[in-house]
């Protein structure tokens, strides 16, 4: 029996609430049963024999049973990254306050300053963590499954969870470090695989190859290069490093060979001292009757070995890192250079040109997801979140597809028929129940750019299993999906609208592929019968709440989901633009949306989320505001954390390197350029300029080669005039226009037709209007003129 199979047979009870709960007092959350009643007992009994005080145990009896009311089981795979983060907290806290001669990376140099505005006190919390500077900048060898991060002064962590090299320079005999004044480290991202540091007349270049990092600097100033065992969450044990003068090679728990000897170098143990430190007194003696000797060996049981390495002239270092420990690249990438990779599986990139900086933005998100992409699979972060998620892998799968990059979409679509239990759950991690939705839903998407029906074809078993389970969930558990944590982001586990939208989503995306199958007409019943539950669980309702149940808190934004990505029309109601209206008037915080529940920050790719939402509604003014606010605190290379720290505006929570923001930040520009949508009468749609204000109409931009799901199309938009390419008939092309703005075909001279507002979404708003474009010749040129 699988785990997940338990998990339903157990739950309970075995029906949401028909309504909020303070209004339901004969509703009761589930009690303990006997052995659970026993358990305690015995676990109460040897605590107070350790001397431990009984009411301990009883508020952390409480405590769990608040964090998990439904008893539904902890999803397992969090407990191995959550204990590495525990020890790594425990470890600086042990370690940093009490030595201070070494010198600390940025994040824990910030936190551990009383002057500084990340400065966090802890008397009472042993666990040190980098909660004010989780921000770094990943570069990745395309398909290679590992990528190395660099932080916002320039360090940089070889694999997830390595050691980190850091530069710096002498100035009058003085050390400075790059962490003593990150904010004037310029980090240029080239590409993918390739990031430049500046600072102070220094360029260093960090370059992913097959097998590790290559280093390449630049400049006339000293450049010291040094290996530490610290990295952006904490230690990176170092118990033993050895160079060799001869073969220019550092070894041991590190490999680094140089291509031209150092100066000098100085291996160090944590009884010796920091080696980066040390090594500058020695090179004021260098040249003197008592010059010193380099250290060539060094061990410590404490893992706290260092290395330093001095070069007179920057422009001396070339060095290459290898990594022993992972990989190289999938075999049918091998051979290749990263252009090529890059070139075949992702294509030509859409070329933009838009005023704000945008059109960079769009450009350097790109590239993280292009870092982020491990061939057959896709991962949210390059550290903290390095694992695959079928939550963060829909939107970022789906914007490689507004990226035109099929193919690397493939082959980690290839990989879910093994996602599939005998139950017919799919599988990233235990116990979400929205993976199923998400994995059809992405699926679909494939079919739809595509018109590849391949991977379905090879799912049929795993999909009928797949439609099984939703349907054997929902006839267990009241017609909706069982209680469970579905994203962290929402709160303890209960009964989330975000795992019904999701599945709902899911159906209604891959019903019409199904039809090669036979299995359409069961889709389409299973998303009717779900729809119909939902309807009357929330009938009492003057909004969407996050789960069935709940009243008005921060996790309402995970119910969003049924506008975007969704567009789920039967929600897509009054209720849910109060819903909108509820979390921007109480959970946002500085234009931002500040997600209370756990992560305790502003959270980028859910509040770009909000931006989308009002867009789908027609709210460009209230859309632009929020992607405004979000811009502004793009961190060096467009980059962003999962959630920003409010005094600091550094990262607070999860990898430090988004790759669910980045996807959101493609997929939102692209969207204010032409979205797709349903409109009110079922036909399909493309919405130009929706995301548009007035300034922008005479400025000269322009968009080549958008993947939509009927052709490549492009425009040309400059001092009013609108010219359109590669349009097609398939596909009724709508232009969204400020409401002082009119439009004419600039060939005929004649008004472009114009449909009602509410003709796009039942509640879209009044303050765009909109034309229908005519795309029978694939051109269009429109002449945009206003009305006063």
């Amino acid at each position: 029996m699988h785990s997940t199979d338990f998990v339903l047979i157990r739950m309970t009870p075995q029906k949401p609430p028909a309504a909020p709960l303070r209004r339901q007092p004969d509703y009761d959350l589930p009690r303990d049963g006997r052995w659970a009643r026993l358990k305690h007992s015995l676990i109460r009994f040897v605590l107070r024999r350790l001397g431990v005080p009984h009411d301990v145990t009883d508020v952390l009896r409480s405590a769990f049973k608040l964090g998990n009311p439904t008893e539904t089981a902890w999803p397992a795979e969090t407990l191995p990254m959550n204990a590495r983060i525990f020890a790594a907290g425990f470890w600086n806290y042990s370690f940093f306050q009490f030595n201070r001669k070494f010198l600390p990376p940025l994040w824990a140099a910030e936190q551990y300053n009383p002057a500084s505005k990340s400065f966090l006190p802890r008397s009472h919390n042993i666990l040190s963590l980098n909660q004010t500077q989780r921000n770094w900048v990943a570069i990745g060898f395309p398909g290679r499954s590992v990528e190395a991060s660099v932080d916002m002064a320039g360090s940089i962590m070889v694999w997830p969870g390595s050691y980190s090299i850091e530069f710096a320079t002498l100035e009058n005999g003085k050390l400075l470090r790059p962490q003593d004044e990150a904010k004037a480290v310029e980090l240029v991202l080239h590409s993918a695989d390739c990031l430049e540091c500046r600072w102070r007349g220094l360029a260093i270049q960090y370059q992913a190859t097959p097998e590790g990092i290559r280093i390449q600097a630049q400049g006339k100033s000293p450049l010291l290069l040094s290996v530490r065992p610290f990295n952006v969450e904490g230690p990176a044990l170092l118990y033993r490093l050895s160079y060799s003068e001869k073969k220019r090679q550092l070894s041991g728990d590190a490999d680094i060979f140089f291509e031209k000897a150092p100066d000098w170098f100085h291996l160090s143990s944590w009884k010796t001292g920091d080696a980066l430190r040390r090594i500058v007194p020695k090179l004021r003696r260098l040249g003197k009757k008592k010059a010193p000797e380099p250290v060539h060996d060094a061990r410590d049981p404490m893992g706290l070995v260092t290395a330093a390495f001095y070069f007179s002239r920057a422009e001396r270092c070339e060095a290459n890192v290898f990594d022993h420990r992972h990989e190289t690249v999938p075999q049918p990438l091998r051979g290749k250079t990263a252009a090529e990779i890059v070139t075949e599986y992702f294509g030509k990139p859409p070329q933009l040109k838009l005023p704000k900086d945008h059109d960079e933005w769009f450009r350097h998100a790109r590239e993280h997801l292009i870092a982020l992409w491990d061939y057959d699979s896709i991962k949210p972060g390059s550290y903290t979140y390095h694992h695959f998620w079928i939550r963060d892998a829909v939107i970022m799968l789906y914007a490689l597809l507004l990226l035109g990059a099929k193919k690397a979409v493939r082959p980690i679509l290839e990989q879910f028929p093994g996602m599939v239990g005998r139950n017919g759950l799919f599988r990233s991690q235990t116990g979400e129940w929205d993976a199923n939705g998400q994995a059809l839903w992405i699926l679909g998407q494939y079919v739809r750019f595509t018109q590849d029906y391949s991977p379905i074809l090879s799912m049929r078993r795993p999909i009928a299993r797949m439609l099984d389970w939703i349907e054997k969930s929902c006839a267990q558990f009241g017609g909706v999906l069982p209680p469970g944590f579905s994203a962290e982001h929402l709160g303890p586990a209960d009964w989330y609208l975000w795992d019904n939208f999701w599945t709902l989503g899911g159906l209604q995306a891959i019903a019409p592929c199904l039809r090669v199958l036979g299995l359409e007409a069961r889709a389409k019943q299973l998303q009717q019968k779900l729809t119909t539950a939902l309807k009357g669980y929330l009938s009492h309702y003057s909004y969407y709440p996050a789960a069935l149940g709940r009243g008005k808190d921060a996790g309402m934004i995970g119910s969003i989901a049924a506008i975007y990505p969704l567009q789920l029309a039967e929600f897509c109601d009054s209720r849910m633009l109060r819903t909108l209206e509820l979390i921007r008037e109480n959970y946002f915080f500085r234009g931002c949306f500040f997600q209370e529940n756990i992560h305790s920050g502003l959270n980028p790719y859910l509040t770009l989320q909000m931006a989308e939402s009002y867009l789908f509604f027609g709210r460009t003014r209230q859309a632009r505001q929020i992607l405004r606010s979000i811009r502004q605190r793009a961190q060096k290379a467009y980059t962003f954390p999962e959630a920003i720290h409010v005094r600091t505006g550094g990262g607070c929570m999860g990898d430090g390197f988004h790759g669910w923001a980045s996807a959101e930040s493609v997929i939102m520009i692209r969207n204010l350029i032409v979205r797709e949508t349903q409109l009110c009468d079922g036909r399909d749609a493309l919405v130009w300029l929706s995301g548009f204000r007035d300034k922008w109409l005479a400025d000269a931009t322009y968009a080549d080669r958008l993947p939509t799901p009927w052709s490549y199309v492009s425009y040309r938009l400059k001092d009013y005039h609108f010219e359109l390419a590669g349009l097609s008939a398939a596909v009724t092309n709508v232009l969204s226009l400020p409401q002082e703005y009119t439009a004419i075909d600039a060939r005929s001279g004649k008004l472009l037709p114009e449909i009602r507002f509410d003709a796009i979404s039942a509640a879209n708003c009044d303050e765009r209007r909109y034309f229908l474009i005519d795309a029978s010749s694939g051109r269009a040129e429109v002449i945009l003129s206003p009305t006063r």
